[in-house]
């Protein structure tokens, strides 16, 4: 879906620079009417898909991810914190785009927004792990290890005989283990053990 959303900007972008005048902006109360009355559905289709995407993918994304990626015992007050960091983020943006798009016009912003976009689609490839058929232990596990560097974007699934061990209740887990062995003995996080 971000793929949908830097193609639409892209397309934002040439429009304006290829179609509407030097400098144009949105907020302009110069009447611009192209010279093709076809052209005229292109950015409106474009915005739509832009909206489709966005909402569909972009803006959904990062709180589907807010349980998976912070650790059990912080995850409440660390996704409220992100909650509060993404609501600061879209007020600024809401906030400065009137600026941005008479100081860079309407393609300007586009063709900003696509490079943020561009930026953002390298930023997810390289950095985000594939959580897709992994437990919330072998990702808790997996961004628990320090030894990992910052692009290790491949989580080790962690064998259900060792989760079933180191679940045990009657076993002691063992504090001093390093968080490599703990991958072979499973996760130490009272959210994952039932209690009796």
């Amino acid at each position: 879906m971000l793929s949908g959303v830097f193609l639409s900007s892209i397309i934002v972008w040439v429009y304006g620079f290829l179609v509407l005048p030097n400098g144009y902006n949105s907020f302009s109360h110069s009447e611009f009417t192209p010279e093709n009355k076809n052209l005229a559905y292109i950015p409106i289709i474009a915005i739509f898909l832009w909206s489709f995407c966005s909402f569909c993918g972009v803006n959904s994304m990062p709180w589907q991810l807010l349980s998976e990626v912070f650790p059990y015992k912080t995850r409440g007050a660390a996704t409220g914190i992100t909650a509060a960091i993404n609501y600061v983020i879209c007020f600024i943006s809401t906030k400065t785009y009137y600026n941005l798009e008479t100081t860079f016009s309407l393609s300007g912003v586009a063709l900003f927004n696509s490079i943020v976009i561009a930026v953002g689609l390298v930023l997810m490839y390289k950095i985000l792990p594939e959580t897709e058929n992994r437990s919330l232990e072998d990702i808790e596990m997996h961004f628990a290890d320090n030894s990992k560097k910052f692009t290790d974007r491949k989580i080790p699934k962690i064998s259900k005989q060792k989760r079933a061990n180191a679940n045990d209740p009657n076993e002691i887990p063992n504090k001093s283990v390093s968080v490599i062995d703990q991958i072979d003995i499973g996760c130490d996080n009272r959210g994952f053990v039932n209690d009796h």
